[in-house]
C-alpha cells in the first residue's frame, strides 16, 4: 500500500469515528457529569496536583482530579446536582438514591466509625448485589487535616464519581 492511499484510508477511518460519536470530549467516570457541593462550596477541577504534597502516597492519586478550594469546617455535608452534560452520560440524577460517599483520612486522622455488612447497588453475583464489608462514620465531624473524598452518584442512566482532594480545619 502506498504512503498516500494509507495516508488516505487512516483519514477516512478517523472520519468515520469521530462521526459514529465514538470519539467523546467528556471522558467518562471522572467526575465531569454532575456537579458537587462540600459543606456548601464548589468542587472544582484541580490546576496543579503535584503542589499538593499529602497526595503523594494515596493509592488513587491518579483518579484525585478535584479539589475544595480553601479550608473546609463543620461536618461533612455533600451535595450533588445534574450540570449541563448529565444528559450526555448519566441521565438526571435519582433525588431518591443516595450518592455513595467514601473518605480516605491522608494524615491518619482518627474518624469514628462502626463496620456493617451491605449490599451491592452496582455488582452483583448470580444476579444478587454482592455483599461487602463497609464502615461507617458514626458522626460527621471531620477532625482537621487533608483527605479525599470519593462521591459516586447514580443517574437515571449510569453513575459517575469525582475524587475530591478536601482539607478540614
Amino acid at each position: 500500500m502506498s504512503e498516500k492511499i494509507f495516508r488516505m484510508f487512516f483519514l477516512s477511518v478517523l472520519i468515520l469515528y469521530a462521526s459514529t460519536g465514538c470519539a467523546r470530549k467528556v471522558p467518562w467516570y471522572e467526575g465531569y457529569y454532575f456537579d458537587a457541593k462540600i459543606n456548601g462550596l464548589k468542587v472544582v477541577k484541580i490546576e496543579n496536583k503535584s503542589s499538593i504534597t499529602s497526595l503523594k502516597g494515596f493509592s488513587r492519586y491518579g483518579n484525585v482530579q478535584w479539589m475544595v478550594k480553601g479550608m473546609v469546617q463543620g461536618d461533612l455535608d455533600v451535595v450533588v446536582e445534574n450540570n449541563t452534560i448529565s444528559n450526555d452520560f448519566i441521565g438526571q440524577i435519582d433525588d431518591e438514591q443516595e450518592s455513595d460517599i467514601y473518605v480516605y483520612a491522608l494524615d491518619d486522622q482518627d474518624l469514628d466509625s462502626t463496620n456493617e455488612l451491605t449490599v451491592s447497588k452496582d455488582v452483583f453475583i448470580n444476579g444478587a448485589g454482592a455483599v461487602k464489608n463497609e464502615e461507617f462514620l458514626t458522626s460527621g465531624f471531620m477532625p482537621s487535616g487533608a483527605y479525599v473524598i470519593s462521591i459516586k452518584t447514580f443517574g437515571t442512566d449510569n453513575w459517575d464519581r469525582k475524587y475530591v482532594y478536601v482539607e478540614f480545619k
